[in-house]
């Protein structure tokens, strides 16, 4: 059992916020009494997922299905921009190296626990192995630029004092992924966990406490039993006796081959091929972008081959095309990184 820091009180409340299951625009909060004595101050978990996968069923426009749930930001102001101006508090974005992966550098005074952030998947992994019937699941991969985004969400709630899933400048769980990670293309999810005194010296049972924490609350462990996801990221950052966990997960239905620009010239091509996941699985066919401000596509769909950027200036999301395996004559739309489109004049 993990050990309480000298001086912390017991509470007695456990309070659990479930994930969002799939709900458009809305949250579906739980929030059981669970007695709690003899521990650390009781953590607070909460959970998102994104149903930003839909099918076209070869509608003109391609848009057939699509809806303002498929964005975080559709609450955000009107506007061209999709996300909000990044005030001067906020944590600097990482830097982007070459193999499209952000890296993290916890900010002062904050360090990561990685021996837990290890545990974390491994006990993840082993839930999804004895879950989902026989066999179980398939254990969900690590992707460093996951990995990244959720070490920042950390770090974040530590460094702005926030607890939820949209930070202050209004970016969702879709919104910061999509600027940290500039080659993934799929949907994504988030598990957050917040702790005060827990010993942060004994890895593996500090990992059970939020492993078995996200288990017990239904929307959390949706997330981590989601069949469809295929990639993790953990990230678990302190600070004196705060500590806040992160799973990022996502559903990857490709990988860019090319590093995407987070600044593109109106009127500019760029590469957009991606190399899709499973091997074999039906590539890219179309791209457009979108505005989550605007809950629309500002461009047309066009051959991904093309790589044409003919928006107007402003912040968008990248949404590619896939063909359905199901549904003759239909697309699987995913969204990709954000794009800012600069004019060209």
């Amino acid at each position: 059992m993990i050990s309480k820091k000298a001086g912390v009180s017991d509470r007695p409340l456990l309070m659990l916020l479930a994930a969002t299951l799939l709900v458009p625009l809305g949250y579906l909060l739980l929030w059981p009494a669970v007695s709690s004595l003899g521990a650390a101050r009781p953590p607070v978990t909460s959970g998102f997922a994104r149903p930003s996968v839909s099918e076209a069923g070869g509608a003109a426009d391609g848009l057939a299905g699509m809806s303002r749930s498929d964005s975080e930001s559709a609450d955000l102001p009107d506007g061209d921009a999709g996300v909000r101006p990044t005030p001067p508090t906020a944590l600097p974005t990482p830097a982007i190296v070459a193999d499209g992966s952000a890296v993290a550098t916890p900010p002062l005074g904050v360090k990561y626990l990685d021996a837990v952030e290890r545990l974390i998947l491994e006990k993840t992994n082993q839930a999804r192995g004895t879950n989902g019937g026989a066999g179980g699941l398939p254990a969900l991969l690590v992707d460093p630029g996951l990995q990244t985004t959720a070490r920042v969400q950390s770090d974040d709630m530590l460094v702005r004092g926030f607890f939820d899933h949209v930070n202050p400048d209004g970016l969702a769980p879709g919104d910061r992924i999509a600027i940290m990670h500039r080659r993934l293309v799929g949907a994504v999810g988030e598990n957050i966990w917040s702790g005060t005194g827990y010993s942060v010296d004994d890895a593996e049972a500090l990992a059970t406490l939020i492993v078995d924490g996200w288990m017990k609350s239904a929307g959390h462990r949706a997330n981590i039993l989601r069949p469809s996801y295929t990639h993790l990221g953990v990230g678990v950052s302190v600070r004196g006796d705060e500590i806040r966990a992160t799973q990022n997960f996502a559903e990857v239905r490709g990988f860019l081959r090319a590093l995407l620009p987070s600044n593109v010239v109106q009127g500019g091509r760029i590469d957009l091929s991606v190399a899709a996941i499973p091997d074999g699985a039906p590539e890219a066919e179309k791209f457009d972008l979108w505005s989550s401000s605007r809950g629309r596509a500002v461009s047309n769909p066009q051959p991904v081959g093309a790589g044409l950027i003919d928006a107007p200036p402003g912040t968008y999301k990248l949404r590619l095309y896939f063909r359905s395996t199901t549904l003759p004559g239909a697309s699987t739309i995913y969204f990709g990184p954000q794009i800012n489109v600069e004019s060209g004049s």
